[in-house]
């Protein structure tokens, strides 16, 4: 038995209006039952690379001296050229609260593309302190701390892209959970990520040997409303957009197969299907 169903995040407005790129449900045209025993597998995944290369927590600089603690934060979201990266940095930089920053541009790009930021005008025992991510994007040699009096100076270029994730974790609630290190989740499939990839261009990705998971035992229904499954407690990384795939569902007590396939959505609001 084969059938195919067609699940952009923008499907359903009126019915789930909190949908979003990364997390949606959508309302099917007719009802749908799956009986007995199944798996699940990730066959073809569609993201966009809009991916940010600034996430919360991971953008902050920090002036650190005996009479106080100053922390400003890098504007998170995503960049399309190196270019508006350090700009959002030196926006950054030019808001704090003492106006430690000696000069208007806080920083010099050299030819090599390594990066050279000006002194702050403090005392030699006044200290900086980068966000190792942010510290390995800048291409500093390390996080900190450095004499906030003197020159820092980058040992290697400029890379926005060290803030993307190398991968992408894909779950789906009709799956029995996995063991994933201390934890369990329904983890249906860890996807790489195109970390060198034009940004706003779209990465298709194929699964030539897909992994099948089993799903859970309890019949799954959809009759117009979606199914009630209870919720797990699952991390979903903040920074990742879940996009339309294509996914394989194989009756296993017997030679059946069914495939479920989920087409890319039109526009740019995209998101893979995490459970009916």
């Amino acid at each position: 038995m084969d059938f195919y169903a067609f699940l952009p995040s923008n499907a359903s407005p009126k019915v789930y209006p909190d949908n979003t790129t990364c997390h949606f449900k959508t309302e099917l045209a007719q009802r749908m039952e799956l009986h007995g025993h199944w798996q699940a597998a990730l066959i073809e995944l569609h993201y966009p690379n809009t991916i940010a290369h600034i996430v919360q927590g991971d953008n902050d600089i920090t002036l650190v001296s005996d009479s106080y603690i100053d922390t400003v934060s890098a504007r998170p979201g995503s960049f399309s050229s190196t270019k508006d990266f350090l700009i959002g940095i030196g926006d950054a930089l030019k808001s704090f609260g003492n106006n430690n920053v000696v000069d208007t541009q806080p920083f010099t790009l050299l030819p090599d593309q390594r990066i050279k930021f000006m002194p702050f005008d403090v005392d030699e025992k006044t200290k900086v302190h980068f966000s190792p991510r942010l510290a390995l994007q800048l291409g500093l040699a390390h996080p900190g701390p450095y004499p906030a009096n003197e020159e820092i100076l980058g040992v290697k270029p400029v890379d926005i892209s060290l803030g993307v994730p190398s991968q992408m974790f894909i779950y789906m609630d009709v799956l029995e959970e996995q063991i994933i290190g201390h934890t369990r989740a329904p983890l249906l499939r860890t996807v790489p990520v195109d970390t060198k990839a034009q940004y706003g261009s779209m990465t298709v990705v194929h699964f030539d040997h897909p992994n099948l998971f089993r799903s859970s035992d309890e019949i799954f229904r959809h009759s117009g409303n979606l199914y009630k499954r209870p919720r797990r407690d699952v991390m979903y990384h903040s920074t990742l957009e879940r996009q339309p795939c294509w996914f394989i569902l194989n009756k296993y007590h017997d030679a059946s197969r069914s495939y479920y396939r989920v087409l890319p959505a039109s526009g740019r609001r995209r998101a893979i299907l995490c459970g009916f």
